[in-house]
């Protein structure tokens, strides 16, 4: 299953967790497979983590992350997601591993971000609201009803957008 994924375009596959995965990421880049690594709030973990927070806040805490991602990048891994963790431990994090990192909600200091469209529409707490786009997006089918149903449609012309990359 897994080789027949890396067939079809996938361009790594992801783990998460820290130093005991150092040997399955060994042994897949053995065989050729790119394993990107995953520390700090993994939300798989979040009832053993204590819940959706931020990571890092204990010195305890704060090595532990580093020394996971420093035990990933010395496995092999060719990137490292780093979530939810206090800006300090992003930027340490990236100043000390060779594999570049890839921040969400950890710090601008990593090599790359990443927002999800969730807390982008204001889904969640993670990052910060400004504008109230959840409620727009939502109340849109039950607008677009309404005007259907009451045939007060605006007389504006549509713009058909495409982005292409």
């Amino acid at each position: 299953m897994l080789f027949d994924t890396l067939g079809k375009g996938t361009g790594a596959v992801k783990i998460k967790g820290g130093m005991a995965l150092g040997k399955i990421i060994a042994l897949l880049k053995t065989y050729g497979i790119p394993v990107m690594g995953h520390v700090g709030l993994t939300p798989r973990s979040v009832h053993t983590l204590g819940g959706y927070k931020v990571q890092g806040r204990t010195n305890e805490n704060f090595s532990q992350i580093l020394k996971d991602a420093q035990a990933l990048d010395r496995a092999g891994a060719c990137a490292i997601v780093v979530e939810a963790d206090v800006e300090a431990l992003g930027r340490s994090i990236t100043e000390t591993l060779v594999c570049p990192t890839i921040g969400t909600g950890a710090s601008p200091a990593c090599d790359g971000q990443v927002l999800v469209v969730d807390d982008l529409l204001g889904m969640t707490k993670t990052v910060r609201q400004g504008y109230e786009l959840f409620d727009a997006i939502a109340d849109c089918p039950t607008g677009n009803a309404r005007s259907f149903f009451t045939k007060q449609f605006q007389a504006r012309p549509i713009t058909l957008c495409a982005w292409v990359t």
